[in-house]
């Protein structure tokens, strides 16, 4: 079963790729805790649990919509963006980050974040 994108217009067979790529995450880890970046198509999928615990505007968000930097504590913000430029810029293929998280309460939680590259045939 394929999940709507919230108005996202993703490339078919790229979507069928992309959510089938959540799916296997979410059953390997075995946590209801799965976020996946598209690069190319600047789209984010969240897991529902994910959505609900921090109220983001949907479970697909493009770039653009919302700022994560606003849900990371104002202390942990560099060492997140230092991590996340080595990986956008394709010098680090993995990453495993401890930073804060602000809830919906408004309160803060820690959480761990690991993920790494997955390149297709373009690089």
């Amino acid at each position: 079963m394929r999940r709507g994108t919230g108005g996202v217009v993703m490339n078919t067979n790229r979507k069928m790729f992309f959510d089938d790529l959540f799916d296997i995450f979410s059953m390997l880890i075995g946590s209801n805790y799965v976020t996946l970046y598209d690069i190319k198509e600047q789209v984010t999928r969240y897991s529902p649990a994910i959505v609900e615990m921090l109220d983001l505007p949907g479970e697909y968000i493009p770039d653009g919509v919302y700022n994560w930097m606003d849900y990371i504590h104002p202390e942990d913000r560099d060492k997140y963006e230092v991590a996340m430029g080595e990986m956008l810029a394709l010098r680090q293929h993995a990453y495993d980050l401890t930073y804060r998280v602000r809830l919906k309460s408004g309160e803060y939680n820690l959480f761990r974040f690991i993920g790494g590259l997955i390149r297709d045939v373009d690089g």
